[in-house]
């Protein structure tokens, strides 16, 4: 497989009403050709922003550091009127929330078409053939009738087979059809630690119940744990036996 984003040491800082703030803390990944790529956090964790950062959406005041390369181009630094080609045509955003990134009012086969008749210049018929065939690409069940739904009515999904413990936490937190009545939720302890005042060494040392006094005291080092899988914990609790 071919990389087609190489995003190295992203770093986001946000204007606050008490100075600058950073959110985004020199961040490294790259997405090869064909891979589906999920970035998993509690809100407030950063990845709406470390998105938002390689589409240039971020308000006004914000500053951005590292690399983001895609096409032999780095988003980060490409001029208005060549972002402008690439966003929306090849690169493109689908927010969490439809309620706040589509119109309510409007159907998503509208609001799909407009898109596709804007960059592709396609006639009505053409844009809705091919709004059915971006649906089936991501696997929405029934795409003619999806076209004819409302924002409302769509959703998202998570990933599986976590093995820093951060991960595990976020996925047992999780409300399970299966559990019998009366479960109540595992929640993850305490709360995201602010920009301002993340802990020494691993920032989710103070709510791991794995952490160790390396954990304490030392930012874990990003290393590689297989072919296919990077990981920054000092204790790896879940590593195969």
């Amino acid at each position: 497989m071919s990389t087609l984003l190489d995003v190295q040491g992203l770093t986001v800082t946000l204007p606050t009403n008490s100075g600058p703030m950073t959110v985004v803390d020199d961040v490294d990944y790259a997405v090869e050709q064909g891979q589906v790529f999920g970035v998993a956090g509690e809100s407030g964790s950063g990845k709406t922003i470390s998105v938002l950062a390689l589409m240039r959406l971020l308000p006004a005041g914000s500053s951005t550091s590292g690399t983001a390369r895609y096409g032999g181009q780095d988003l980060l630094k490409l001029r208005p009127r060549a972002l402008r080609e690439v966003r929306g045509a090849e690169l493109a955003m689908v927010f969490q929330d439809p309620l706040t990134s589509l119109h309510p009012m409007l159907s998503i086969g509208k609001q799909l078409t407009e898109h596709v008749r804007s960059h592709e210049g396609a006639s009505r018929s053409a844009a809705s053939k091919r709004a059915v065939e971006l649906l089936e690409e991501v696997r929405i069940p029934d795409p003619e009738h999806a076209l004819r739904g409302f924002p409302h009515q769509f959703s998202g999904g998570i990933l599986t087979s976590p093995r820093h413990p951060y991960t595990r936490a976020l996925l047992d937190a999780l409300p399970h059809p299966e559990a019998a009545g009366g479960t109540e939720l595992v929640a993850i302890p305490g709360s995201p630690p602010t920009p301002r005042a993340r802990p020494a060494g691993c920032a989710f040392h103070p709510r791991c119940p794995y952490a160790s006094e390396q954990s304490r005291v030392e930012v874990p080092p990003l290393v590689a744990v297989s072919e296919t899988r990077l990981l920054a914990c000092h204790v790896d609790p879940f590593r195969p036996k």
